[in-house]
């Protein structure tokens, strides 16, 4: 992860202190403001991401998955490996399905 700009600030008693970007306040789960420039260019390439991923609804699950380990390659695996997966069953005729209220 590249290293964020900070700036340093003087104390009275001359020492120097680091002060945390707004994003680094952010992922630290401290207040930090939303409208830094560096979340909202964040921001921005995620909603754009989405408008991608969204817009590809019907090209073939693994051109989809693609997009997915492309977008998140850093947090861990994306597809579910053959043991995780799991086969639904589909409903006949015999099945009633509810919706959630």
């Amino acid at each position: 992860m590249p290293m964020t700009p900070r700036s340093r600030t003087a104390s009275l008693e001359g020492e120097v202190r680091m002060v945390r970007t707004e994003k680094e306040k952010m992922l630290a789960g401290e207040l930090y403001t939303a409208n830094s420039p560096e979340i909202q260019a964040d921001q921005g390439e995620a909603r754009a991401w989405m408008q991608r991923f969204n817009a590809n609804i019907d090209v073939p699950l693994a051109e989809r998955y693609q997009l997915l380990e492309d977008r998140f390659a850093g947090v861990g695996a994306v597809r579910p490996q053959k043991s995780e997966r799991r086969e639904r069953p589909m409903p006949d005729s015999t099945m009633t399905l509810h919706a959630p209220c």
